[in-house]
């Protein structure tokens, strides 16, 4: 199971860099900074996000999927519950996902726009997007940036590549592009009381 994920993560990093040379440079080099920090609170983490910069990050309970909307604007990160019913849903859905990538490359390759549709209506990127839109006009600005953290086997998939109801990529609605972090330690602090 380690040996297939290892190998879809390897495939999906090749096409990533053959598709998205700059946009794969730049998330190699910010895992890197990443690795390298270690942030103790939630204040340690607005002060590193500029002004034009979200962060969004996923975290998979037992229950439920929360997602966190870190900005510089807010005093704290906006968490965003999911129903349990999300969870499966997702779970479901990254079973059928990573089946079709194994054993059936071709049909992968031709539903991957309507899996991908599938996996931002499970994630409510929409919703997401819209709370960041809010965070920024109540303070004047436009979010430009935006940082990914996927939590668990989140991180096999494209999320950058997620299609937003406007028509166009996640990726596509950010003017200084999206990027990757492979934890920012939100799940520790004390907003989560139920894990």
């Amino acid at each position: 199971m380690i040996a297939g994920r290892y190998i879809y993560q390897l495939a999906l990093s090749v096409i990533t860099k053959s598709y998205f040379p700059y946009d794969w440079a730049t998330t190699q080099h910010n895992l890197g900074n990443a690795y390298c920090q270690r942030i103790a609170h939630d204040r340690d983490i607005q002060s590193l996000i500029d002004q034009g910069t979200a962060m969004i990050e996923w975290y998979v309970t037992r229950d439920k999927i929360l997602t966190f909307i870190v900005t510089s604007h807010s005093q704290q990160p906006i968490v965003v519950p999911s129903s349990p019913e999300k969870l499966k849903t997702l779970e479901e859905w990254d079973k059928d996902y990573t089946n079709a990538y194994r054993n059936q490359k071709n049909q992968w390759i031709t539903d991957l726009s309507s899996r991908l549709a599938e996996l931002a209506t499970i994630l409510d990127i929409d919703n997401i997007i819209s709370k960041i839109d809010g965070i920024f006009e109540k303070v004047g600005g436009k979010c430009d940036r935006l940082i990914l953290v996927p939590h668990r086997f989140l991180h096999l998939f494209p999320l950058h590549a997620l299609p937003l109801s406007k028509g166009n990529l996640l990726i596509d609605r950010f003017e200084r592009g999206v990027s990757y972090a492979p934890s920012s330690q939100l799940p520790n602090f004390d907003i989560v009381a139920d894990r």
